[in-house]
């Protein structure tokens, strides 16, 4: 492979992942759990007062956790308090394995629709209040999946191949092999999955030349 393609291209990929402003953290890497600096502070509405019912923690990447709230078969009121600097997202309530009956103080118009089920289609707790107010038909235990972004949530840029994550790019670094064509050549197809707390996806590099020109398309699908 010409070498003034090979770093021309080396150059073309970290410029355009750079600017994403993502980190990587491979797809199958064991996840660090929450430090309780971040999270939902939780409490239930009785007799004209909200008192304090629970915490849960929460970071940057969504995940599932639960609390045992109130007593079965007595509807109760929750209010989830964002606890940190960060926006807050909840994707998925349920208590008992109940939906919620119906959601207040929320930035959606359709909150209860994105609360039935695990797919980053999320309620935003407004940055104005800081908390949603989520009534179920029933206390038991509720199961949320959310997230609680940092002040700064990662500065590492994308790196590819996977193999040169986190570390410094080097003439002792992985790279791809690449003969440059008129027509578009696949560079990889890999697994990614962003340190930001969004959903993972296949990623695609392609290249091709044009007008003397090395052309290098991402798709992130």
């Amino acid at each position: 492979m010409n070498i003034r393609y090979r770093y021309c291209l080396y150059a073309v990929l970290c410029c355009a992942l750079t600017v994403s402003g993502s980190g990587f953290v491979p797809v199958h890497a064991a996840l660090p759990q929450p430090t309780g600096d971040r999270g939902f502070e939780i409490a239930a509405y009785s007799d004209g007062h909200w008192r304090k019912a629970g915490f849960i923690p929460f970071d940057n990447l969504f995940r599932e956790q639960s609390i045992r709230l109130g007593t079965e078969g007595q509807p109760m009121t929750l209010r989830l308090k964002k606890v940190g600097s960060g926006p807050g997202h909840v994707d998925f309530a349920r208590m008992n394995g109940l939906l919620p009956s119906s959601v207040a103080h929320a930035d959606d118009p359709i909150p209860l629709a994105k609360l039935a089920a695990k797919d980053f289609d999320v309620v935003h707790v407004p940055e104005e209040t800081g908390f949603v107010e989520i009534r179920f038909p029933t206390g038991g235990e509720l199961r949320l999946a959310a997230r609680v972004e940092g002040k700064v949530v990662v500065e590492t840029p994308f790196r590819f191949p996977p193999s040169n994550a986190n570390t410094p790019i080097t003439g002792q670094s992985d790279f791809y092999t690449l003969i440059p064509d008129h027509t578009p050549r696949l560079i990889f197809y890999e697994e990614t999955s962003p340190g930001t707390g969004h959903p993972w996806a296949m990623t695609t590099a392609s290249a091709m030349i044009r007008e003397d020109n090395l052309h290098v398309r991402l798709d992130f699908s």
